[in-house]
């Protein structure tokens, strides 16, 4: 496989939904900085309620797709793809600029590249190209993944094919605010509700949802499962209620809600420039924060009880954050740890049984209300 600079048409490929203050800012700096260039740039719209207004340019193809739910991410920039003609094509997000692409491009034509900062969730991950060619062998990104992890599917996928020529990213990126992140979610939750999960009642910033934990299952793909997004803060808190439903059996136990900043190290993977702190009921009705840290001593982080469940139907969690210190709380619990990396970029909303195999399961239908 082999593409030549000369006469090499690239197109660029952006799915927003509700991204035009955002889009309006970069896309006609992007536009004048390929100029140059052979190109094309196709904006998939999934149903924006934002007064969207596309500058008339004659290598600006814009396709409304209103049947598409919004943060059906994977297939919207599978759209995208699908109109595509160029020779190399980027999938690049509406909040990115294109920054040093074409010489990427130029310097790397035969190759897959991710152009990304290293820092998770600071808008810069989607940041990834290849050869039309190497797009249509991967089979383009997998419809069925979560929002949020399509990305490093579709990058596992090339590394299978070809090797991925991966460059930091230094450019600009305009972030979401915190209330726009939030308004998002909301989206996310009743998209999740209209596919069985039910949400009783709507309140900022958390709703208040109850999940469903079949028997005989585990994983967050039987549960519950999302990433908020909150840029790189210096202080946040989650607080949070849990109630579990009359009989829960707590089994080997599952995950709850949590946060994590910079590499946001979980899973096995030690980092040092990142953590991750994140709640867990165990066996018997205990309490568990793991942490995953600079100085952790463990392979999945340290390991902290904070007390046992003596009431099903009512009990207090709290993370508070505020550069680099973390303080935990759990009913009259109460745990203070330097977790050494000074600004917090998610929360994991996390709810599943496990754990990564069968023993996790138990055999009654059981439920958690978060609140």
């Amino acid at each position: 496989m082999s593409l030549k600079r000369e006469n090499m048409k690239i197109s660029f490929c952006t799915q927003i939904y509700n991204r035009f203050w955002q889009l309006s800012q970069l896309l006609k700096i992007n536009i004048e900085q390929i100029e140059n260039t052979i190109h094309e740039w196709i904006i998939v719209d999934f149903s924006s309620t934002d007064g969207i207004d596309i500058p008339d340019h004659p290598n600006i193809r814009y396709i409304k797709q209103p049947q598409i739910h919004p943060y059906d991410i994977p297939k919207a920039k599978n759209i995208a793809l699908g109109y595509a003609t160029g020779d190399y094509i980027v999938s690049l997000d509406a909040d990115n600029s294109i920054d040093n692409w074409i010489d990427l491009i130029h310097s790397y034509p035969s190759y897959p590249i991710h152009n990304w900062s290293g820092v998770y969730l600071d808008g810069s991950f989607g940041r990834i190209g290849a050869p039309a060619c190497c797009w249509s062998n991967v089979g383009y990104f997998d419809e069925a993944c979560r929002a949020g992890y399509h990305d490093e599917v579709i990058l596992k996928k090339f590394d299978l094919i070809s090797r991925t020529i991966k460059i930091p990213f230094k450019g600009q990126v305009i972030q979401n605010t915190k209330e726009q992140t939030m308004a998002n979610i909301f989206v996310q939750w009743e998209i999740e509700r209209e596919k069985g999960k039910e949400i009783i009642l709507k309140e900022f910033p958390i709703p208040k949802i109850k999940i469903d934990l079949p028997a005989n299952t585990w994983g967050y793909k039987k549960g519950y499962s999302k990433r908020v997004m909150l840029g790189n803060v210096k202080e946040t808190t989650l607080k949070f209620n849990a109630s579990f439903s009359k009989d829960f059996d707590f089994g080997k136990g599952g995950k709850l809600p949590g946060i994590g900043g910079g590499t946001i190290p979980h899973g096995g993977r030690y980092s040092k420039k990142g953590f991750s702190a994140r709640f867990m009921f165990r066996a018997g009705g205990e309490i568990e924060l793991y942490v995953y840290h600079e100085h952790q001593k463990g392979k999945y982080g340290d390991s902290f009880i904070l007390g046992t469940i003596k009431d099903l139907s009512n009990n207090h969690f709290k993370l508070h954050f505020k550069e680099g210190k973390l303080i935990a709380m759990v009913n009259n619990y109460k745990l203070e740890l330097d977790v050494g990396f000074d600004s917090c970029s998610c929360i994991f909303l996390d709810v599943f049984r496990g754990g990564n195999d069968e023993s996790w399961s138990v055999k009654t239908n059981s439920s958690i209300v978060i609140n």
